[in-house]
Parts: structure tokens; C-alpha cells; sequence
């Protein structure tokens, strides 16, 4: 990925077998995975792991996110670009989870503001290893180019 560069990155999964990964709207990768390789939890969502892996890694994205969405359904390439540079109506079809990541003051003291709010049904999620003030807060403004 580029350094210092606003990048869009998706992936979708049908369900089955089919996992594609998407960069600035554009199909980078794509693959087979087996029966099983997602477990889903008791609430029938998959938990994800956004910066580090899920086994306890220790290596760290060093970046910033903005947007984290989900939708029950596979996205494609055409579904991805209509929004590529655009926030996600809350009513939008299929579209089960929203971060929008707009909860803390961006450069401010955010200290013991580890939640971010779900925008379509308001469940919480947690984060992690964030320095919580100053230039590196856990809230920062966008950079990304919005589009009317």
C-alpha cells in the first residue's frame, strides 16, 4: 500500500468459498478458502480483527482507519464504488455494521474513549493500543476525498 496515501480497502466474502480484495476499487486479489475458515460467533457475525492479527501478533498496523462497514451480503465491484468515497446511508440494504470512527477529538486528549459506536443498530466496539492525546490520538480528521 502507498505511504502517507488515503487507500480504500475491501474485501468480500459470498459466504462459501470466494474471498476478493479490493484497493481503490479495483479487484487486487482473489481467492478460494475453505469450508469453515470463518467461524461465526453466537450472534452470527464473524469478529474481526482490524491492525493486528487475532492470535495475539504483535505486529501492529501504523496507520490510520476511518469507516469500518459491513454488509450481509457479498459486495460487488459495482456495490464498492458507489461508495468508495462517500459515508454509507444508515438504511442502506444489507449494511448490518457502521463505524464511522467520529466519536473523539481529532489531536485532542480522548483519554478513556476506547468505544466506537455502531451507526445502524449502536453496538459497541473496543479499541486497542491507541495513544489517546496529542498528535497521535486515536481520532484523527479524514483525509479522504469525498465526493458529493
Amino acid at each position: 500500500l502507498p505511504v502517507n496515501e488515503w487507500t480504500h480497502i475491501a474485501w468480500s466474502y459470498n459466504g462459501a468459498d470466494s474471498l476478493k480484495l479490493y484497493v481503490n476499487g479495483d479487484l487486487v486479489n482473489s481467492t478460494n478458502i475453505h469450508n469453515g475458515s470463518l467461524t461465526l460467533r453466537p450472534n452470527g457475525l464473524v469478529q474481526i480483527v482490524l491492525g493486528a492479527g487475532d492470535n495475539g501478533s504483535t505486529g501492529y498496523f501504523s496507520g490510520q482507519i476511518d469507516e469500518v462497514r459491513t454488509w450481509s451480503e457479498a459486495r460487488s465491484i459495482e456495490d464498492l464504488n458507489t461508495y468508495l468515497y462517500r459515508s454509507v446511508p444508515t438504511n442502506a440494504k444489507n449494511l448490518i455494521v457502521y463505524y464511522k470512527m467520529n466519536e473523539g477529538i481529532a489531536g485532542g486528549n480522548n483519554t478513556g474513549l476506547v468505544t466506537i459506536k455502531d451507526a445502524v443498530k449502536g453496538r459497541e466496539g473496543t479499541i486497542y493500543n491507541f495513544q489517546l492525546q496529542g498528535d497521535k490520538s486515536n481520532w484523527v480528521l479524514s483525509t479522504a476525498p469525498v465526493l458529493n
